[in-house]
């Protein structure tokens, strides 16, 4: 989702939430429809019960923990790009809090990955609710997304993206 997060940093405003709110139905259906599909092809996997040399609950538990930090960085880049720092703050503070308590009592009193996991996606979820009023703008339209905002969004932010990938792949090619 990170190519999503940085699309709302450079397209998203204030003034494009006023006068161009197909930007947010967009990204918000971008955003709902990989989340929504992570957790159909999660429903595939346990149901069908491939081996992916993880325990089914721990494959859960990774891959919503995984959806619940792209949500988190989507929405931090909103409350940015909109300037609401007591917004960003608070959803930060509230993430991290809570996420020291629970990732790190969770792995202190069970010693089981799955706790520490589902501590990262409980800490994330009570942040955005925190927040969620205060970022909220019109309610999700499947008819307010735009298909060509989709791509414009994608041609500014895989390149970016496909960067970072090479970076951090640096190190393990320099092994």
């Amino acid at each position: 989702m990170d190519w999503i997060r940085l699309s709302a940093v450079r397209f998203y405003s204030l003034r494009s939430r006023e006068t161009e709110p197909e930007i947010r139905a967009t990204l918000d259906l971008l955003v709902a429809g990989i989340s929504i599909t992570f957790c159909a092809l999660l429903v595939v996997a346990v149901v069908a019960g491939f081996d992916l040399r993880l325990p089914a609950m721990m494959l859960s538990a990774a891959v919503l923990a995984g959806i619940g930090a792209g949500l988190f960085d989507y929405h931090g880049a909103i409350a940015r790009a909109r300037f609401l720092d007591a917004a960003y703050a608070r959803l930060v503070i509230v993430k991290n809090l809570l996420a020291l308590v629970l990732m790190v009592g969770g792995a202190w009193l069970t010693r089981d990955p799955t706790v520490v996991l589902l501590g990262g996606l409980i800490s994330a979820a009570v942040a955005l609710v925190s927040v969620r009023r205060r970022l909220a703008d019109a309610p999700l339209s499947l008819k307010a997304g735009r298909a060509d905002l989709a791509w414009t969004f994608a041609r500014y932010a895989l390149p970016i993206v496909a960067g970072n990938a090479i970076y951090s792949l640096i190190p393990l090619m320099n092994r």
